[in-house]
């Protein structure tokens, strides 16, 4: 049984990611900067995902995989334009970006917190982020700490502890 998650789910250094947020918050063309960047798009405003044993695996709804609609730009055909490379037939979902207004933002925190919530009966990491959306360089620099993480990285972790040497051990 496909359901549906509504965002830009996109392939970002090999992670499956949804932008997800209020319409008309900038998810698709934040889409198309990644594409433009060398990302793929799996699909865009509402990727229907299936339950698997990889978890929930997104694809395109039928006969639009290769569309990305921008507010205000309009419609463009991501495979005319970049190539058979800038698009996934399907991808694991492995993290959510959510543009969330009411995020609050921790000026000190070492990094913004990642959740796991349970969607369509599946954990998945879900990070908030404050208005406006980052850029795509932000959101790149953020799906690689994410990568890292899940290989077992502590970024802020190993900063403390860098921090505390410089300091003589203070």
């Amino acid at each position: 049984m496909e359901r549906v998650l509504h965002g830009v789910f996109m392939v970002i250094h090999d992670l499956g990611v949804l932008l997800a947020g209020a319409s008309g918050s900038g998810k698709s063309r934040l889409g198309l900067e990644l594409v433009a960047r060398g990302h793929a798009l799996v699909a865009d405003d509402c990727g229907l995902f299936r339950v698997t044993a990889e978890g929930l695996v997104g694809a395109p709804p039928p006969h639009t995989g290769d569309f990305l609609h921008v507010r205000g730009l309009g419609a463009f055909n991501i495979r005319r334009q970049y190539g058979d490379g800038a698009l996934c037939p399907r991808h694991p979902l492995q993290l959510i970006m959510e543009l969330d207004p009411a995020a609050g933002v921790d000026e000190v925190a070492l990094q913004p917190p990642v959740a796991m919530e349970v969607r369509h009966g599946v954990a998945v990491a879900v990070l908030r982020l404050a208005s406006p959306w980052p850029g795509p360089a932000v959101v790149e620099a953020l799906v690689t700490r994410h990568r890292l993480a899940l290989e077992g990285y502590d970024t802020a972790g190993h900063l403390v502890r860098c921090q505390d040497k410089a300091l003589g051990g203070v």
